[in-house]
């Protein structure tokens, strides 16, 4: 009876947790490319770069980071039906290139954006894992308190059947 409500529980902990792994392994993969295409651009800037420079080189590390696939992936986790539309127009204006400071801005707002969105989900995940942890632990030892009850009964039962059996005897 227990296993089948535990089962649930269970099985959702191990999806959840496997989102969570999966949405912070693609972060992590993001931001450390983003680190890189800042280091770039500060570097560039210390040199006094052309302006054109610092846009191809940013460019060159946006589409590293789209041929890694990080930011689709976890649009794919957020958006499971409609993720190539939620990065369409982010992938459509890397590939396209740009040379403004505003394209840059709308760019890192959409990466901004699907960071925040991703930490939020796992921050909820986390939050429905203690949750459902907390319900399992209760199935637990609901568990325990039976499998000891009924060992206890069985060793009452035992004494009594004993006795009887004495009893029986001496009559």
């Amino acid at each position: 009876m227990l296993d089948g409500w535990q089962q649930p529980v269970r099985t959702e902990i191990t999806e959840l947790e496997g989102q969570n792994d999966d949405l912070t392994r693609f972060v992590t993969m993001f931001q450390a490319n983003e680190l890189s295409r800042a280091t770039l651009n500060l570097t560039l800037a210390a040199l006094s770069a052309d302006m054109r420079l610092r846009y191809v080189g940013d460019q060159l590390y946006r589409s590293q980071s789209a041929s890694m696939g990080s930011l689709r992936r976890a649009a794919a986790i957020l958006h499971p039906s409609r993720w190539n539309d939620t990065m369409k127009p982010y992938e459509d204006a890397v590939h396209a290139g740009y040379d403004t400071p505003e394209a840059v801005s709308k760019l890192q707002d959409f990466e901004n954006d699907l960071v925040a969105e991703a930490l939020s989900r796992v921050t909820n995940n986390q939050a429905r894992i203690n949750a459902l942890s907390a319900l399992n632990d209760h199935y637990e030892r609901w568990r325990s308190f039976l499998k000891e009850t009924f060992l206890y009964m069985a060793v009452a039962l035992s004494i009594f059947l004993f006795f009887f059996e004495l009893r029986k005897k001496d009559a």
